[in-house]
């Protein structure tokens, strides 16, 4: 659990994405997740910036470490890796 190395392995912390999404539509009804874009989101590696802190909130609840420092490490990661294969 502490290898959260990207937005897929934070989304994969719970058992499905069916209980990635119930948890969000819980911490936060007004911002409502289907199961569809949480395998998008994990797909893409990128969480929309309007449900990061239902995604902590929501994590928080089971206590598992995702803080927001972690979410905006974890999307600044691809930006690094493209201007780095750039450089090369």
């Amino acid at each position: 659990m502490d290898n959260l190395s990207s937005i897929k392995s934070v989304i994969n912390l719970w058992p499905t994405r069916a209980a990635f999404a119930q948890d969000m539509c819980s911490v936060n009804r007004a911002l409502p997740v289907t199961v569809h874009q949480a395998h998008k989101w994990a797909e893409k590696g990128a969480i929309p910036a309007s449900r990061h802190q239902s995604v902590i909130s929501a994590a928080a609840l089971h206590g598992y470490p995702v803080t927001a420092e972690l979410i905006v490490r974890l999307h600044d990661m691809p930006a690094n890796t493209t201007q780095a294969e750039d450089a090369a």
